[in-house]
């Protein structure tokens, strides 16, 4: 291996097998905060605390 590499003359090209800007955007997970009542969360933490069950946050989504 070089000590240095030099740069000055790459040139940028596509990268093989990556998928377009759009398609990653589409499939992108977005953090928000949302508000329920507790009745709710208090229904949905119910359901998940059985065994086997899926976590309340992925059945709220």
């Amino acid at each position: 291996m070089r000590k240095e590499y030099d740069f000055s003359k790459a040139k940028r090209g596509p990268l093989p097998n990556l998928p377009p800007l759009e398609e990653l955007d589409r499939h992108t997970k977005v953090r928000i905060t949302m508000f329920v009542d507790n009745d709710v969360l208090k229904f949905f933490k119910a359901r998940a605390a059985k065994r086997g069950a899926v976590p309340y946050q992925t059945q709220i989504n």
